[in-house]
């Protein structure tokens, strides 16, 4: 097993080689996944995200795209604005679309049943390397953060965390017009 900063290099090197590093595969997936999971169960001072929790564990699951399109978890939970069921998904994607300039980005969307997007806000207080903008289609809102040399997965998971906990502030669950709950 390898120590935190072995690991963390093992990761960053992944983010760089993974779609041609096929005996690696399985453990480069295993460990994002285990640092998404880690993010998840790490943010405890939700303040517009109810996470659900099935006999004390998150209520989670995971998702790993074509071999080198992405990996994403995601965690269920509720907007307290709104009854509905929402998901909040946090990932690593390799060439997003609609960012061309960007060859791997962690991000982190939010939707609602029958997968629709919650649009997330644009808010003033959130921090510069967080970005807000589509990956695949165009109407889309997601965080996200570009994965550079100096990656480090735990910490752009937590911050895009407390971003999209702080965007989802101003955002309406329906996907209609932005409102505030701080009012």
């Amino acid at each position: 097993m390898l120590d935190a900063t072995a690991k963390l290099n093992f990761l960053r090197e992944g983010v760089k080689r993974y779609p041609d590093a096929r005996e690696t595969v399985d453990y480069f997936q295993t460990s994002v996944l285990e640092a998404i999971f880690a993010a998840f169960e790490a943010r405890s001072n939700w303040n517009h995200f109810e996470p659900r929790r099935t006999q004390g564990s998150l209520e989670s699951g995971k998702f790993v795209g074509s071999p080198d399109r992405y990996i994403q978890a995601w965690i269920a939970g509720a907007l307290p604005t709104s009854s509905a069921k929402a998901w909040l998904s946090l990932g690593l994607y390799w060439k997003p679309p609609r960012q061309p300039s960007l060859s791997v980005v962690a991000a982190c969307h939010v939707s609602v049943d029958k997968g629709i997007a919650i649009p997330l806000a644009d808010v003033p207080t959130r921090t510069e390397r967080i970005r807000l903008g589509p990956l695949f289609r165009r109407s889309e809102s997601r965080l996200f953060v570009d994965a550079t040399e100096d990656f480090d997965p735990a910490e752009a998971f937590a911050l895009l965390l407390e971003a999209a906990d702080e965007a989802l502030a101003v955002a309406a669950p329906d996907g209609g017009e932005r409102i505030s709950l701080n009012q």
